[in-house]
């Protein structure tokens, strides 16, 4: 038996060609990784206000996100009064506000569900009903105190309970007679 070399299949013939699946895989790997730092940057320019809330150990002032619904609604009756506007985009609201984007979706959202604005097809919003008539504490009574836990819940001390109803009713007397107009016109 005579031994020709050509007749065997060497190993480069036979794993020659997988060589290749490492090297693509190495290459998928490194396009991931330049697509996620885009998306990363992209982010980071986008959202700086939320970057930094979140470098502010995500410290919310309570009394800030209280105020929330009645910023939006300002800023959407002054959009609404302006006659070359048709509404308030979500990405103008967004801007003039530098709280998470959660929070203020969650406000919005909130908003909705009470029929105090709405969004239109071109994804602006305005304006539901006549905010001229509307006081600050209905406002602040539907959004704020309805999402809250109610007194009782939070304190087991009646004493406590009281000096809560209190603190209510005292915001109730300041807010029940101003509007977003009345607001709007002490500019």
């Amino acid at each position: 038996m005579e031994f020709i070399p050509e007749t065997f299949i060497s190993y480069d013939q036979i794993y020659g060609s997988l060589t290749i699946i490492p090297i693509f895989l190495v290459w998928l790997y490194l396009i991931w990784v330049i697509v996620l730092i885009g998306a990363i940057i992209s982010y980071i320019v986008n959202y700086r206000a939320n970057l930094d809330f979140i470098g502010s150990n995500g410290q919310e002032d309570k009394e800030l996100q209280h105020l929330l619904p009645i910023a939006i609604l300002y800023i959407i009756y002054k959009n609404y009064q302006d006659k070359d506007k048709p509404g308030t985009e979500y990405s103008e609201i967004i801007k003039k506000i530098n709280l998470p984007i959660t929070t203020i979706e969650n406000t919005l959202s909130e908003m909705l569900k009470t029929n105090y604005i709405t969004k239109t097809e071109n994804n602006k919003y305005i304006p539901l009903t006549n905010l001229d008539n509307i006081s600050l504490w209905s406002i602040y009574k539907k959004i704020i105190l309805n999402n809250n836990p109610k007194s009782k819940a939070i304190y087991s001390d009646k004493e406590l309970e009281r000096i809560h109803n209190i603190f209510n009713q005292s915001i109730k007397v300041k807010l029940k007679e101003l509007t977003i107009k009345d607001i709007s016109s002490k500019n």
